[in-house]
């Protein structure tokens, strides 16, 4: 029996990227070398029921450190850091009142 089922749909926030230029640049201290940005909104609908639209930016960035700080960290997580890491934000679009 199928209590509820939720579905989503993902599409180009087109009000937002038109609105927003990204250029590769690098983050605070230069840590992270910030490649890529995309920005979509997503609308998750439950089925016979309510439905919320969402903005998701994902963003892509390379690992800038020295070695030394490089080897430290890889020491505190005990595993091989990755050469790229990829952030995600869902949020609650700019033109949406919440009350």
């Amino acid at each position: 029996m199928t209590v509820f089922q939720i579905s989503k749909t993902k599409s180009i926030a087109p009000s937002i990227q038109d609105a927003f230029t990204f250029e590769s640049q690098p983050s605070i201290h230069n840590m992270l070398l910030l490649d890529s940005v995309v920005i979509t909104e997503q609308t998750f609908t439950i089925a016979n029921g309510p439905s919320i639209t969402l903005d998701h930016m994902a963003v892509e960035a390379r690992l800038n450190m020295d070695q030394q700080f490089h080897n430290h960290i890889e020491r505190i997580f005990k595993k091989r850091l990755p050469s790229t890491v990829q952030i995600q934000l869902l949020f609650v679009p700019a033109n949406v009142n919440i009350d």
